[in-house]
């Protein structure tokens, strides 16, 4: 299968007709550079994952993934996207989409025709705000990943009541208010919290989250004001310098079985 990753060496039309359309690509996650291997996907048969890392229009893209059925794919650097609509081709079977770098999107509205999407990874970075980001989500999304966030506070996030698995991403520490409204939470992943004490103490009342993970754990400084959270299974935090990891979480994580 090492063909299959050899597509960047060679002329894009001929080695995706006589080599790639040959392969099984079932397996492969298939990166697209350039705009002469994304006119080229035409030739290919059903692809599973594809990563597009090309700064084409639109209509190219959508015109490339017309009769694909991938259920992951990555856009990666695509400066001149706005929109998604380029995407509903392949709404039926996409499963999995992260959006990174793509600093001209600012309408998000055709993801809510992704139907069959569960997991969805989104750089907000340019977008104006965040609060309406809700109301283009799925119904079946279960894992929300936001980098980039302008909020300040978890309720500056309009909810999608049925995420499981929440990742928040933000340029300043966050607020953890408003947890009531995500009832199906059940894992957090937070990048840095503005006030750990008052975080913990939110997150004691909803014992349905049993996984977290925290990017800037307080090692130096950490909550003494804080309740025990004994529904916490899995912990994940960034390894402290002085090597104190279980006398520090210990007390505030007993229930802990995975660090």
């Amino acid at each position: 299968m090492r063909f299959a990753y050899e597509w960047e060496s060679f002329p894009p039309e001929e080695y995706a007709i006589e080599v790639l359309a040959r392969c099984d690509l079932a397996a492969v996650f298939l990166i697209v550079s350039d705009r002469r291997r994304l006119a080229a996907l035409r030739h290919l048969p059903d692809l599973q994952y594809l990563r597009l890392e090309v700064d084409a229009p639109d209509a190219e893209i959508r015109a490339a993934l017309e009769g694909k059925r991938p259920v992951h794919l990555v856009l990666d650097g695509i400066a001149s996207l706005t929109d998604l609509s380029c995407l509903l081709p392949v709404a039926p079977t996409l499963r999995y989409l992260k959006i990174d770098n793509c600093p001209g999107l600012r309408d998000l509205a055709a993801l809510r025709e992704l139907t069959s999407l569960t997991t969805l990874c989104l750089d907000l970075s340019g977008l104006p705000t965040t609060q309406a980001i809700a109301a283009d989500l799925p119904a079946a999304l279960g894992s929300l990943e936001l980098t980039g966030l302008a909020a300040d506070r978890l309720s500056d996030i309009a909810p999608h009541p049925p995420v499981e698995d929440l990742a928040l991403m933000a340029r300043r520490p966050l607020v953890l208010d408003a947890l009531d409204a995500w009832p199906s939470l059940a894992a957090l992943e937070v990048s840095e919290l503005n006030d750990w004490n008052e975080a913990l103490t939110a997150l004691a009342a909803f014992p349905q989250i049993i996984e977290l993970t925290f990017h800037a754990f307080p090692w130096q400084n950490p909550p003494t004001d804080a309740p025990a959270l004994p529904a916490i299974e899995e912990l994940r935090l960034q390894a402290p310098r002085d090597g104190r990891v279980l006398d520090v979480v210990r007390p505030l994580f007993p229930g802990v079985t995975h660090l």
